[in-house]
């Protein structure tokens, strides 16, 4: 008797499980929810690293690369806004990995930063084609904030397989 209750039971179990519907891999519940995060809130940098943000007016320009500043954190980089005055002394007293610069501004950058021993890499953001001939990588303005941490975690790869990466 209790084998007929046993093979019944075993039976419904295998019916009810081969009508339900598949379990969904990590991410695609919350997909399936609709509670999915922004593409780029959920990035962490494999290679953290330290980001200056090189402006005219340091100032001034506060306000505009504050929102890139707060994705790069969130990130995991250390980001700092920087303007001529303070470029080189932060380069040669903490190190930087990696200046984010206008391209029309490449001469000033670089001349602040080749007396380092560990120069950064320097990534140029070209707005209306303007600087670009000067300069080898180039992001726009326009670029999506997933963009910008590509090209930022490549140069950082880059970086730490070179050994000379900074530790933030």
């Amino acid at each position: 008797m209790r084998s007929k209750w046993f093979v019944c039971l075993v039976t419904l179990i295998g019916v009810w499980a081969a009508g339900a519907p598949p379990l969904s891999a990590c991410g695609d519940k919350f997909l399936a929810l609709g509670r999915s995060m922004s593409r780029h809130q959920g990035f962490a940098s494999v290679h953290p690293g330290v980001i200056a943000i090189y402006t005219r007016d340091a100032a001034g320009a506060a306000d505009a690369v504050e929102p890139l500043r707060k994705v790069l954190q969130r990130a995991g980089h250390s980001v700092n806004i920087v303007n001529v005055n303070t470029l080189s002394p932060l380069v040669k007293a903490s190190g930087v990995d990696i200046v984010l610069a206008s391209a029309t501004e490449s001469d000033a950058v670089r001349t602040r930063i080749d007396t380092t021993n560990r120069p950064p890499t320097v990534l140029y953001v070209a707005s209306g084609g303007r600087g670009v001939s000067r300069v080898t990588s180039v992001l726009k303005p326009d670029d999506t904030a997933e963009r910008f941490l590509r090209v930022i975690e490549d140069a950082m790869k880059g970086r730490t397989k070179a050994g000379i990466k900074v530790k933030p």
